[in-house]
């Protein structure tokens, strides 16, 4: 819808391996455009204070589990920035919502670079930004990836329960 703003979430605990301070930086950057984050989780680092007075950012703080659905309903596109999370568990339950993922190369096989969501270059407030912009100026790049956005067969819990018992 033109008429809104874009919606990106970000999920999980607000500090510097999740690639949080880059994610505000790259905020601050697109202040002139019409996108807006959601954060949802507790902040576990100091946050200058310039971030938390930007206007298109809305902190939520941490929430029980099952209340994060309406957040990820309400959104167009999860970020997910982390300098070495290795996998993220957020990007699974983003594409089970089929939301297309903003994601750093250090998360794992989970996003497919241009199928299902974007990799980033590197976890840089430019790089984010210019993922961001991305995303407004290719009208039809968001739907194409939520409709490829899923959660992998290779991820499913049956599937891990399976290569578990295969190795004991």
């Amino acid at each position: 819808d033109a008429a809104r703003p874009l919606r990106l979430l970000f999920v999980g605990q607000v500090n510097y391996l999740k690639g949080t301070i880059p994610l505000l930086e790259a905020m601050r950057e697109l202040a002139d455009q019409p996108v807006e984050l959601t954060v949802v989780g507790g902040v576990g680092c100091d946050v200058p204070q310039t971030f938390h007075q930007l206007r298109n950012v809305k902190w939520i703080g941490s929430v029980p589990r099952g209340r994060t659905a309406e957040f990820y309903q309400a959104a167009d596109a999860l970020v997910f920035p982390s300098f070495g999370d290795g996998f993220g568990l957020v990007q699974l339950e983003a594409q089970a919502w089929k939301l297309p993922v903003i994601a750093s190369r250090n998360c794992g096989e989970v996003v497919a670079d241009g199928v299902n969501g974007l990799r980033l270059a590197e976890v840089s407030g430019p790089a984010i930004a210019t993922a961001v912009r991305r995303c407004l100026n290719e009208p039809g790049l968001l739907p194409r990836l939520s409709g490829q956005s899923r959660v992998d067969p290779r991820f499913s819990l049956t599937h891990i329960g399976r290569q578990l018992l295969a190795r004991c």
